[in-house]
């Protein structure tokens, strides 16, 4: 979360002034999902780009329910999650999976 605020979010104004909200703009999610499915995969490249373009326009739109360009950046740890789980899920059975057959 702190790596999300420091690096990527945007913080709201009220009066002009900062109001401690925090926001992430489609840009910056985009971008800090790059560097998740780099860290969190090692894909680099072609890879990472192709994995994004199946993922983050879907799942962005789910989270920006309401077409307003944002998300709260506190939804944006749950966002990292969604990108990243249905892979990690899906690699998590199909090891256990050889784990079983080797019994």
């Amino acid at each position: 979360m702190k790596s999300l605020i420091s690096k990527f979010a945007i913080e709201g104004k009220t009066d002009g002034n900062p109001n401690g909200s925090f926001f992430l703009d489609k840009a910056a999610a985009a971008a800090v999902s790059s560097e998740v499915v780099g860290t969190h995969f090692g894909f680099t490249g072609d890879k990472k780009e192709k994995f994004l373009a199946g993922r983050f326009d879907k799942l962005w739109n789910h989270y920006d329910v309401l077409n307003q360009g944002f998300i709260a950046v506190e939804r944006g740890a749950p966002f990292l999650r969604s990108l990243v789980d249905e892979n990690e899920l899906a690699n998590g059975l199909q090891l256990q999976m050889e784990n079983d057959v080797r019994v």
